[in-house]
Formats: C-alpha cells, structure tokens, sequence
C-alpha cells in the first residue's frame, strides 16, 4: 500500500513537470484558471437572490 501511493505520488509529479514544460516550451496554458461546476451553480445562483 505505501508502495502504490509512492507510485501514485511520483506519477503525479512527474505529470505536473511535464505540463509545466509544455507550457513553457510551446507557450500555452494547459492548466486553465476555471471554477468547478459546482462553483458556478452557486455563482449564479447568488446572482438570482
């Protein structure tokens, strides 16, 4: 078990690496600045209220 979540760790790292490479080298944003679903609902459902 501490094996898989030091795996589980490693490939996490690992893929946050290499997207920050990708977005250095081909300058564009992977990661996008966005709110969950979730947060939008409630948004606009204070915008009703």
């Amino acid at each position: 078990m501490q094996r898989q979540n030091h795996i589980a760790g490693s490939k996490a790292a690992f893929f946050d690496i290499m997207i920050d490479l990708a977005e250095k080298e081909y300058k564009i944003d992977v990661r996008k600045n966005s709110l969950p679903a979730q947060s939008i609902l409630l948004r606009k459902k204070n915008k009703k209220a």
